[in-house]
C-alpha cells in the first residue's frame, strides 16, 4: 500500500513543482519510497550507513557517561534512558505528526 503524498516520484498537481525544483538548496532523493538498490553493494553500502545510524543512539550516552566519570553500570542506566526517550519520542512523532 503506497502512500502518494509520500512518493518522491508523484506530483499530484501538475502545476506544482517538486520541492527539490523550488528551492535549489534541496537535492533530489537518490531513491524514492517505493525504489530499490540497482546493485548489491549499493545495497550493502544503504545497510551499512543504516546500521550506523543505529549506533549513534547508544554511543552518545556512552560518551557522555565515560567523560562524567560515571561507572559502567551508570553508563547502561544512560543507554536505558536514551532508549527509553527515542521511544516515547516516537510514540509522540506518529500519533501527533503528519
Amino acid at each position: 500500500m503506497s502512500n502518494p503524498e509520500l512518493n518522491t516520484n508523484t506530483v499530484l498537481d501538475p502545476q506544482e513543482q517538486p520541492v527539490w525544483e523550488e528551492n535549489p538548496r534541496i537535492v533530489k532523493p537518490i531513491l524514492g519510497i517505493e525504489d530499490k538498490p540497482k546493485t548489491w553493494w549499493e545495497g550493502l553500502l544503504y545497510g551499512w550507513q543504516h546500521t550506523l545510524v543505529d549506533i549513534s543512539p547508544f554511543v552518545l550516552p556512552l560518551v557522555v557517561a565515560a567523560a562524567s566519570g560515571l561507572s559502567a553500570e551508570e553508563g547502561a542506566v544512560w543507554v536505558s534512558r536514551s532508549l527509553f526517550a527515542m521511544g516515547i519520542a516516537t510514540l509522540i512523532m506518529t500519533t501527533f505528526g503528519n
